[in-house]
């Protein structure tokens, strides 16, 4: 495990002693009806005790917990019992733990962590938050990226952008002449930024950001559409997209400079889908490395485990245990976990 990730497990195991207690046998027994309270509905994050993710109580009470999940225990419950509640998109940025959390006085916003205690970045969006209880800046796709954390956020004024913090001074807007928007999957690929972001005409397309000038669209949508899942593999970009000659969305690939392509031309320049392959490939989700191979879920009949090994097809991870439609694929102490049915 290399350092940056033991400092990470190390201030969120931190934090967690700060603001969540573990309840009593007795106390899941009573605010529980069932066992599936604890299944997951939401994007796993890696923790000090394992990994967490979101789970809606059964009690009526419209409050949210967080499951917590590692090698030597069954999943249980966290309760907050402190501000601020619910943390999301936890990210180490120059030594200190930054996430988003609300406070119920300014909405949610960024907030950070720097071993010893919790406290806010900045108020993005100053609309009081008991003025309107959905107000605050939501800041989203915490990414680390040429010495600054970049993220998507909204000051109330104009609308979601693209924001940077250099750990000093206050979050600063990213310039943005092209009319951009609403940014998502935040990705650093050989020493740019990438993600996606609607101008307004050609929907949601894949854009890219060198860290001085104003972000460019890569390409109008004449190819693909509504790109995601963004991941950086073996020095390129991988991601799902719709295709404009097939129904369903196919993985796609890009090498920073040629126009992006569908992962099958490699094989297949006439490209009449996965016919190389003998299967067809519907719908590749949560694309995820470990060690040094490509993982995604995809649909060719069911929704099954795939891997890529950046060289030879595609192929479907073997499974004898009758494992179906896995969701939320996240890297962990070497392993690759996820939530599936049997």
């Amino acid at each position: 495990m290399n350092f940056a990730i033991l400092f990470f497990i190390t201030l969120f195991t931190g934090i967690l002693s700060n603001h969540y207690s573990q309840p009593t046998r007795t106390e899941i027994k009573n605010r529980f009806n069932n066992a599936g309270d604890c299944n997951p509905n939401g994007t796993m994050t890696l923790c000090g005790r394992g990994i967490k993710w979101d789970a809606s109580l059964s009690d009526g009470d419209g409050s949210v917990g967080q499951c917590v999940h590692n090698k030597k225990m069954t999943p249980y419950l966290l309760l907050t019992d402190g501000v601020p509640p619910k943390m999301e998109s936890l990210t180490e940025f120059q030594g200190e733990l930054y996430f988003t959390a609300t406070d119920r006085v300014h909405g949610k916003e960024l907030w950070k962590y720097d071993g010893t205690s919790a406290s806010m970045v900045a108020n993005i969006n100053n609309v009081p938050f008991n003025q309107d209880k959905t107000k605050g800046s939501y800041p989203q796709y915490l990414t680390g990226f040429n010495d600054a954390l970049y993220f998507s956020a909204d000051d109330g004024t104009n609308g979601i952008q693209l924001w940077k913090y250099d750990g000093t001074n206050a979050p600063t807007m990213v310039a943005n002449s092209n009319g951009m928007s609403s940014p998502e999957s935040l990705t650093v690929v050989q020493g740019s930024l990438y993600f996606t972001a609607d101008d307004g005409t050609n929907g949601r397309q894949l854009w890219k950001y060198d860290g001085t000038n104003d972000p460019s669209m890569i390409s109008d949508g004449s190819e693909y559409f509504n790109p995601r899942f963004l991941t950086e593999f073996q020095g390129d970009l991988f991601f799902a997209a719709n295709s404009l000659v097939f129904t369903n969305a196919l993985v796609w690939k890009y090498d920073g400079s040629s126009s992006p392509y569908i992962l099958e031309e490699q094989w297949d320049s006439g490209l009449w889908y996965m016919h190389t392959f003998g299967v067809s490939l519907w719908d590749p989700q949560f694309l995820t490395v470990l060690n040094n191979i490509l993982y995604f879920t995809a649909d060719d009949g069911s929704i099954q485990l795939w891997k890529y090994d950046g060289t030879n097809e595609p192929t479907m991870v073997a499974n004898s245990n009758g494992m179906s439609d896995p969701q939320y694929l996240t890297v962990y102490n070497n392993a690759l976990y996820f939530k599936a049915t049997d």
